[in-house]
């Protein structure tokens, strides 16, 4: 594919803002290949060796960063950004939380994540004898019988365990982190009459009780918060709750719900804190940092990982090359292959760039 005096598009539009960002174009980017972007070709090309004669190939768009050799398309392509790219990349998120109806039973809490893969004596456990050893550990056992392991965060087998409640949905709605709540009040105001079907004679407490807010308090049985708390003496990560969370996350209408609120809780205000301020715009970008957003929170991926990692991020350095990077610096963090698999994913692309600036 060439691109010379006298194409016009969304491909020469963005060669115009890589040679921009490389110091060698400096008018419009009105996607014209005039004589500026010509000339701006030319003495990139002559900055690196290549061909002097204004036209762009797959050399020049090599040493420029643009080719993609995985596809059918060799330069990359600016696109809006729509609301189906927005539920298209949270799709492709699912395969790692679930689907519409998937729970999590208050598994912090109950050692999920944190169970032991030997015992004190270095036998090696199989994945189904982990949880039968968390069921029975007691620390007075003896030592061939004890577990190598270290309880960590809000599990009932550390010091100082807490309930973090049932998860539900695709990207999972967590009880004790708010989301939860703004979802069945949304399912509520929207599908009433539905929603009561659905769950039952006591829906309207069950709102009222995931939506509370407030300081944790210690029970018999770890730290609750109040939206925590049981509802009609039954806590909802248990039947018959659970069994009228499944029955909500095959409803047509609540899963519709799922992916709107999961856009305006997550997706856009990662637009507006991380994406557009640290230049990240690819769809495989902007897909790796939605779900470090549903893992951290908004303002947890921004300090946690944007300040960290992406800046400040030189011109000259490209998408691709800053996730690789950026996948090296977290390879023995247990969520590293998340990243692997997205950067990695049919699905995605890094040359998709969207336009996060349509009014300018």
């Amino acid at each position: 594919m060439l691109l010379k005096l006298g194409s016009k598009g969304t491909q020469v539009e963005a060669l115009q803002k890589r040679l921009a960002d490389l110091g060698y174009y400096t008018g419009k980017l009105d996607g014209d290949y005039g004589p500026a972007t010509q000339k701006a070709v030319a003495n990139y090309q002559t900055a690196e060796h290549l061909k002097r004669d204004g036209i762009v190939g797959d050399d020049v768009l090599g040493a420029l960063g643009m080719l993609d050799f995985g596809s059918k398309q060799s330069i990359i392509e600016i696109v809006p950004l729509r609301l189906e790219d927005k539920l298209k990349l949270f799709e492709v998120l699912s395969v790692f939380e679930g689907d519409f109806d998937t729970l999590n039973r208050d598994g912090e809490y109950e050692g999920w994540f944190d169970r032991p893969h030997k015992t004190m004596t270095g036998t090696k456990l199989q994945p189904m004898e982990r949880r039968k050893y968390v069921e029975t550990w007691n620390k007075d056992q003896l030592p061939e019988q004890q577990l190598k392991w270290e309880p960590n965060g809000n599990s009932k087998f550390g010091a100082r365990p807490r309930h973090v409640g049932l998860s539900f949905g695709f990207i999972q709605f967590t009880q004790n982190g708010g989301s939860l709540g703004v979802l069945l009040a949304r399912m509520q105001q929207r599908h009433p009459e539905l929603f009561a079907a659905t769950f039952g004679p006591c829906s309207a407490e069950l709102v009222r009780v995931v939506s509370k807010k407030g300081s944790d308090v210690m029970t018999d049985d770890g730290l609750r918060g109040p939206d925590t708390m049981p509802v009609a003496g039954v806590d909802i990560w248990k039947s018959p709750w659970t069994d009228r969370f499944i029955e909500a996350g095959n409803v047509p209408e609540f899963q519709k719900i799922q992916l709107e609120l999961a856009v305006e809780i997550y997706f856009d205000p990662m637009i507006t804190l991380i994406a557009r301020p640290f230049n990240i715009r690819s769809e495989t970008g902007l897909a790796i940092l939605a779900d470090r957003c549903v893992q951290y929170g908004v303002s947890g991926a921004l300090h946690k990982l944007a300040e960290k990692h992406f800046d400040p991020v030189p011109p000259q350095v490209s998408e691709i090359q800053l996730f690789k990077d950026f996948y090296r610096a977290v390879k023995d963090l247990g969520w590293s292959h998340r990243v692997r698999t997205l950067m990695e994913s049919p699905e995605l692309s890094f040359y998709r760039i969207y336009d996060l600036d349509p009014e300018l």
